[in-house]
């Protein structure tokens, strides 16, 4: 795996493992050797959530802009401008 920052490498580590105690206590992610960016389950999952707010986000945005701009022609007046 490559890092998103620098494509450097990604190693798998265990963030809870001490001196003395061994055991596997579920807390595993990634970490880049270069640069030491570093990757969990949790992190990885916010970036999936805010990705997706994004996107909802912007599918607002462009359905708010193409409702927004109506021609003339097509206004209630029919292009007259009432005073």
């Amino acid at each position: 795996m490559n890092c998103r920052r620098c494509h450097g490498l990604m190693c798998a580590v265990d963030f809870l493992v001490s001196a003395r105690n061994y055991e596997d206590d579920g807390l595993c992610g990634w970490r880049c050797i270069i640069c030491g960016e570093i990757i969990d389950p949790v992190i990885a999952w916010n970036r999936i959530r805010t990705k997706n707010q994004r996107q909802i986000q912007n599918k607002q945005k462009s359905a708010h802009r193409l409702y927004r701009t109506v021609p003339s022609s097509l206004s209630l007046h029919g292009g007259r401008s009432e005073r």
